[in-house]
């Protein structure tokens, strides 16, 4: 009987040594990995900062009436530490993010309850760093870093010294948090004081009353699944998805529509968007008597949209010098909608090239790009010229289709309402004209007194 027992242990204790040795190798090949992964990294860091280095377009240059302090090279192995040691200088968040500091802070406080990390560490491994979590600084500076730099997953992850795969985790965790927390406060229609406000600025810079925004609609390039690219391939052959917006006065976005692909016509895409369901809701119903005529708020959209109770359009085919001139003023005020657009894609580079996410996430990323945006505008944060070059380049390669006419038939009421404001503008400018003229003839007698 004692020598099946001494038998027993010594079974025993071999199986103890092969696990305690076993254990030693698996800790041993771990850190073994945990290098490798970090020498990744750092050859990852190393291409991205050299690759930041050549599209810096930061050098002496004047945006806004304001100067952009030249920034060092980023650093390869500890720019991110070196970044959070000096409290996210405004200069380096222009760089890698195309933000200033004021929306960066922003962003991160507005975002922190909803995406701080809330795993926590296991004491045998945290030589390994697994498991800590990613702080909210970290995870607000990868989303927009992506965002403005469309750079790849593993270069994302060398600059920021976190794996691949957690870069994408925190990439659609801080893209949904923005989404589900942040959206609805930043995009919305404005109320009645503020649309006021609006309309009193439109109608100083253009001479048109009653105008709250501008409508217009963009591709974005993305990558479809391949049982899925009919869908989405739209008449310049590319895949997309349509961004439907109205814009304000100051560029910023009020409402936004991602739900069709590229193939879909624009008709659907207006009729199958909220502003157009639920107009009377959101719009108030507020009208002005104008030349006799009460006339509501309106947004303006191109020719090639419907003349609607709320939506004004230009005269398809201008017959007269003031229907003709009253057009050119309309699409004074379209520009307004273009230009939010070349704003946002030069902002966001991402938008400018098929989007490298699952379609399902796409609209998210392009909505959040459109919040981040208007908290930008909102901010007067710098916003570098030459950024608009480089989209144009990718604009390039994904020209946007043409847009289809609609043709419907017009209620006479709401035609009405368009040839009110083409009158009241005609006046307007006439009476602008008058008064130049006076101050013209009133020189003119001076100087004719003094030859005389």
């Amino acid at each position: 009987m004692e020598n099946v027992v001494n038998g027993y242990l010594t079974i025993v204790q071999e199986i103890d040594n092969g696990l305690a040795k076993a254990s030693k190798q698996f800790t041993a090949t771990m850190i073994g990995s945990e290098k490798i992964r970090r020498n990744t990294q750092k050859h990852s860091a190393r291409a991205a900062a050299m690759l930041l280095q050549k599209q810096r377009q930061l050098k002496q240059k004047q945006s806004n009436g304001r100067s952009v302090k030249i920034m060092p090279p980023l650093s390869v192995e500890n720019w991110w530490e070196i970044f959070v040691q000096e409290r996210y200088p405004d200069e380096r968040c222009i760089e890698c993010f195309k933000c200033s500091r004021k929306t960066y802070i922003y962003l991160t406080k507005i975002l922190r309850p909803h995406i701080r990390p809330k795993v926590g560490v296991i004491p045998q491994l945290a030589a390994l760093n697994m498991l800590k979590g990613v702080s909210v600084e970290k995870q607000v500076a990868v989303m927009l870093f992506k965002m403005a730099r469309n750079s790849d997953y593993a270069v994302v992850s060398g600059m920021f010294g976190i794996h691949k795969s957690t870069v994408h985790k925190v990439f659609h965790k801080a893209i949904k948090g923005i989404n589900t927390h942040v959206l609805r406060k930043i995009i919305n229609m404005p109320k009645e004081e503020e649309l006021q406000k609006i309309t009193q600025e439109f109608e100083q810079r253009h001479r048109i009353p009653q105008i709250i925004g501008t409508i217009d609609s963009i591709h974005i390039p993305i990558c479809p699944p391949a049982a899925m690219v009919d869908k989405f391939t739209n008449s310049k052959q590319y895949s997309s998805f349509v961004l439907q917006a109205v814009v304000d006065s100051t560029s910023c976005f009020r409402d936004i529509s991602i739900r069709h692909p590229g193939s879909i016509d624009d008709s659907l895409v207006l009729e199958d968007s909220n502003i157009f369901k639920f107009a009377d809701r959101v719009i108030p119903p507020t009208t002005r008597n104008v030349n006799g005529v009460d006339v509501p708020y309106k947004i303006i959209g191109s020719i090639n949209y419907p003349l609607l109770w709320w939506l004004l359009t230009g005269y398809d085919i201008p017959t007269t010098q003031s229907e003709l001139l009253f057009n050119e003023y309309m699409q004074k005020i379209n520009d307004y909608v273009q230009v939010a657009f070349d704003r946002l894609r030069a902002r966001f580079i991402i938008l400018s090239q098929s989007i490298d996410v699952s379609f399902k996430l796409a609209p998210q990323i392009i909505a959040a790009c459109c919040a981040v945006h208007n908290i930008c505008e909102r901010h007067e944060d710098l916003f570098i010229e030459d950024w608009l070059n480089e989209a144009k380049l990718f604009a390039e390669k994904f020209p946007q289709p043409d847009r289809e006419k609609e043709i419907k038939d017009f209620e006479s009421p709401i035609m009405a309402h368009r040839d009110a404001l083409k009158d009241y503008f005609e006046t307007q400018l006439l009476l602008e004209n008058a008064s130049y003229g006076y101050v013209d003839n009133e020189n003119i007698d001076l100087l004719t007194e003094q030859i005389e």
